[in-house]
């Protein structure tokens, strides 16, 4: 499995791959995010709405 950044990457969400890392986002707490801490690592809302999406297809598939 490929880590975080990679992923972002992957989903054309490279510019947040830095935040993630900075706060240790890792795929275990990936699962755990909410709205409230993505917009607090600046994620931007219609951002939101894809990378729950593409989360929780992670988590559960």
């Amino acid at each position: 499995m490929p880590d975080v950044a990679s992923w972002l990457a992957e989903l054309g969400l490279e510019k947040y791959a830095k935040d993630f890392d900075n706060v240790e986002i890792d795929f275990e707490t990936l699962p755990e995010l909410t709205e409230k801490d993505l917009v607090e690592l600046g994620c931007q809302l219609f951002q939101n709405a894809r990378f729950w999406l593409l989360s929780n297809v992670l988590v559960v598939g």
